[in-house]
């Protein structure tokens, strides 16, 4: 009987810490669990990553870390390393025998169109994932011009990427509904999985998580309540301008920002400006579930303008945690829609956020998620895994 050759190709793999690494590993490693043989190219780390992180890679995955050069937080040294790193994979799948099936994502998507590309050349379908949304992120994100020539550049890649693809999945409606209105692709090409957490949080009692994370010199300040952030310390994410305002208000509060990103130096100079604000980075798995412990409410800070153009994968993992949560967003999306079905949560804007005081906070953190997790999130991966051994027979 064929056994299903399964290419996963993906710019970021443990033991690096972002989320999105995480996910391809889960991917991965439930293709092989299911009898696929399957293959991993990826970059060699260039991120923070943790060495005490004993991830679980299936003992039938092989994983090649491919070499890529550059790195940094420039944007030439970023396109440099994608680039490079484009360059090593097509060369491993030119020299390789043919796989039934690539699951890729779309970031970088200069490089993913070169990988698929080859791919195609080899007779390769691909499935495409998409968690950004190009050119549209990036211009929210002011690296690029609405209708410039790089907006243009990117919005030909992303509809040749689409529409070249076998299968087409994304996070969420909205997602889709840009996809099919402003990018062309067929309705029903277009999968809506969401993305998913490895199960719940599991808590540990405060002064345990205290211990924890006082092996990393995070200590316990006087103040009334504690605020939490875990994730990408960067432009994207909004935790600087929420940082910057603890800074500038009175709160009797401590805000914990664990992470790694291009924004960590501007958190650093909050610390010694500010002893409410306490940093930990890189941030070890090892220790996710102390920073949920020892924090009252979880905040997610959204950037004025950034939206509608990604969707944080941090926000099932807080849910996950029943830990109340503070959505700092100017406007109605994806976000602020899933923040609704969940019973501890509090939206306000940037506007408002200045007129916050503790009370609001302590109403907050009192408030209880009653077990929110549930298996849907579970549930989400398995229905991926299937997309995928789904059209690896395609003819």
């Amino acid at each position: 009987m064929h056994k299903v050759k399964i290419l996963v190709v993906s710019c970021v793999f443990p033991p690096e810490l972002v989320t999105s690494a995480r996910t391809s590993l889960d991917v991965a490693n439930g293709l092989a669990q299911l009898g696929a043989s399957v293959t991993v190219l990826c970059p060699r780390p260039s991120r923070s990553v943790d060495d005490s992180w004993k991830f679980k890679i299936d003992n039938t995955v092989n994983v090649v870390h491919l070499p890529s050069f550059g790195g940094g937080q420039s944007i030439l040294m970023k396109v440099i390393e994608n680039l490079s790193f484009a360059l090593s994979a097509i060369t491993y799948i030119i020299l390789k025998k043919s796989f039934d099936i690539c699951y890729m994502n779309a970031w970088p998507i200069i490089s993913t169109s070169f990988i698929a590309t080859v791919l195609r050349i080899k007779k390769t379908h691909y499935i495409y994932s998409v968690q950004d949304l190009y050119p549209k992120t990036l211009a929210i994100k002011g690296l690029i011009k609405k209708n410039g020539f790089f907006w243009k550049l990117f919005l030909k890649l992303e509809k040749t990427l689409c529409k070249n693809s076998a299968k087409i999945i994304t996070i969420s409606d909205s997602f889709k509904n840009y996809l099919v209105n402003s990018i062309e692709v067929d309705a029903e090409k277009v999968s809506v999985i969401s993305n998913w957490s490895s199960g719940r949080i599991i808590l540990q009692d405060k002064e345990e998580a205290w211990g924890m994370l006082a092996k990393t010199g995070l200590t316990p300040k006087s103040q009334e309540l504690v605020l939490g952030y875990g994730g990408n310390i960067s432009e994207s994410t909004g935790i600087s301008d929420f940082s910057k305002f603890i800074v500038n208000s009175s709160l009797n509060i401590q805000l914990i920002v664990a992470g790694s990103g291009s924004l960590v130096n501007e958190i650093r100079r909050h610390v010694h400006l500010d002893e409410r604000i306490s940093l930990l980075t890189p941030w070890p798995n090892s220790l996710t579930n102390s920073v949920y412990s020892v924090s009252d409410i979880l905040v997610l800070p959204v950037p004025v303008g950034q939206e509608h153009g990604s969707l944080p994968s941090k926000l099932i993992n807080y849910m996950n945690s029943n830990k109340p949560i503070l959505c700092v967003c100017d406007s109605e999306c994806e976000i602020t829609q899933g923040l609704e079905k969940y019973p501890a949560a509090s939206i306000f804007s940037w506007a408002e956020l200045e007129n916050i005081k503790i009370n609001n906070l302590k109403k907050l953190s009192s408030l209880n998620s009653f077990s929110f997790f549930s298996d849907s999130t579970a549930k989400s991966e398995d229905k991926l895994i299937k997309e995928i051994l789904k059209f690896a027979n395609i003819e």
